[in-house]
């Protein structure tokens, strides 16, 4: 599941468990398409040997590490600084279609206590300090012959040495283009 060969303390792993997205998401990024928004961690990440202190956080799916105006595009030179929950273009400004909200969870948010059980599950000794979250709530592709929504969050979780990233899903597309 993990390989700490190429990255020390990292290890990113996939959760496809049925979650229940409840209103409690943090602040709302603005509504749009082919966009990206730069959000503080409030805390150090460590990936790939860089360490970041801020996201930016793409209407289409994922999130990149740092303050990147490329994040605009998953097709870039350096794949190290981006985290793929889903790559579709998708548009929070289309009718019907949901949101994309983040938030640094503190330990007594159920949010926290479920992304360190998810960690715990590979590695048992892990008790996380910081935990970044970026959910995308029932948000709709931009393609109008596309009508499936989709639900997940993108996690990011560190204990001050290792450094882990979750990706959960409620609501997956089935038969959608992909950017």
């Amino acid at each position: 599941m993990c390989n700490l060969k190429f990255v020390t303390m990292f290890c990113c792993f996939l959760l496809n468990l049925g979650i229940v997205i409840s209103q409690s998401y943090g602040t709302q990024i603005p509504s749009g398409d082919d966009s990206y928004t730069l959000a503080n961690l409030g805390f150090s990440f460590s990936y790939f040997g860089s360490v970041f202190s801020q996201v930016s956080i793409s209407i289409n799916g994922y999130v990149c590490l740092g303050s990147n105006s490329g994040c605009r595009s998953v097709t870039r030179p350096t794949p190290h600084d981006i985290l793929v929950g889903l790559n579709y273009d998708l548009n929070t400004g289309k009718s019907g279609s949901g949101q994309i909200y983040y938030q640094s969870l503190n330990s007594s948010s159920s949010y926290f206590t479920q992304a360190q059980g998810y960690v715990n599950r590979l590695d048992s000794s892990f008790r996380a300090r910081n935990v970044f979250m970026v959910t995308y709530d029932r948000v709709l592709p931009h393609d109008s012959s596309c009508s499936n929504q989709t639900s997940f969050q993108v996690f990011l979780l560190t204990d001050g040495i290792k450094n882990y990233v979750a990706f959960k899903y409620e609501l997956c597309p089935t038969s959608c283009p992909t950017l």
